[in-house]
């Protein structure tokens, strides 16, 4: 067994092999394979469980540079890289990191984020700039209205109610070109 691990360790100089009872991490300059013990004896006698176990490890140093690459293109910190083989074969891959959003690199996502916040502004603000160039034009047309009435300073109105309160609340609104108030009262005295 001891002398099929030397072998392994020639094969793939770019990877560290562990076989010890506690697990090892790697970084980004370091490949790290916690191969169990039960693996290696078998990968010693059986040659075709061996070439199995041997083409996947010619991913594992290119797979863990895309990793770390990728994790930087996000501007992820990987802090270390757990990869282990177990008795069958079968490889799996632990990493802890974090996400930095602060400076002046941000991942995509906080940048999608933030892009869509201030369209969201930005519309809004377009919105309400509309609204307000309405209400003024609104606003210019009554004046120009109540203008035209009183440029003569002699104008005409006629209104019609069932009684002189209501005849008047017709009149006002008229001559403020607003609509007749309903339900609010006043005192008429002659």
């Amino acid at each position: 067994m001891q002398e099929y691990y030397e072998k392994l360790c020639k094969k793939f100089p770019e990877i560290t092999f562990n076989t010890g009872s506690s697990l090892m991490s790697g970084n980004e300059n370091k490949v790290v394979i916690n191969l169990s013990s039960e693996c290696l004896k078998k990968m010693a006698n059986d040659p075709e469980f061996a070439k199995k176990v041997e083409f996947n490890l010619t991913g594992a140093v290119p797979g863990q540079n895309r990793m770390f690459a990728q994790a930087k293109a996000d501007n992820a910190v990987i802090h270390g890289v757990t990869t282990v083989i177990d008795a069958d074969g079968n490889a799996s891959v632990t990493c802890g990191g974090m996400t930095r959003t602060s400076g002046s690199k941000q991942n995509s996502t906080t940048l999608n984020a933030e892009k869509k916040q201030k369209e969201r502004l930005e519309k809004k603000r377009e919105e309400r700039k509309i609204s307000e160039e309405k209400a003024a034009k609104r606003r210019a047309e009554k004046k120009a209205q109540l203008e035209k009435l009183t440029e003569d300073e002699t104008f005409t109105i006629s209104a019609t109610g069932t009684d002189v309160k209501s005849v008047t609340q017709n009149l006002l609104a008229a001559v403020s070109g607003t609509s007749a108030p309903t339900g609010a009262s006043f005192d008429i005295k002659a």
